[in-house]
């Protein structure tokens, strides 16, 4: 115990000595090191995960085709295309947590929606896509 306490103080220390050099390093980086003549800029990325796509075959075929994902499963995508069928408007709309708008064509152009292109539906980065006709 009493050891940890005494080397405590040169750990910190030792942070601070850490902290200290990355500072001089970035003012050295970004030109304030006393020669006014050169500029540096210093840039930093940040990686990103890419987004996962991929084309499906839905269990549901031929009613339901040209399924595709986005960060999400095909399985996933196949089970809410139902959700989404049954909610299915003209106009913008949200069905199982997701928005949704038909892109494509639908028809008939009045009453129930018996078939549309082009369905797509998006909640933050995972969406899937589809068409449907019954």
């Amino acid at each position: 115990m009493l050891r940890s306490m005494l080397h405590a103080p040169r750990r910190r220390m030792q942070r601070a000595g850490t902290l200290a050099a990355a500072a001089c390093g970035l003012a050295l980086a970004a030109g304030c090191g006393g020669d006014d003549t050169e500029t540096t800029t210093v840039t930093t990325t940040t990686q990103t995960a890419q987004d996962v796509v991929e084309d499906c075959t839905s269990k549901s075929a031929p009613n339901v085709t040209d399924l595709s994902v986005r960060n999400m499963s095909c399985e996933e995508a196949d089970d809410l295309a139902g959700d989404v069928i049954g909610s299915l408007s003209r106009k913008p709309f949200t069905a199982a947590g997701f928005d949704c708008e038909i892109l494509g064509g639908s028809a008939p152009d009045s009453g129930t929606i018996l078939g549309a292109e082009n369905i797509r539906c998006i909640s933050g980065d995972r969406a899937f896509r589809f068409s449907w006709g019954d």
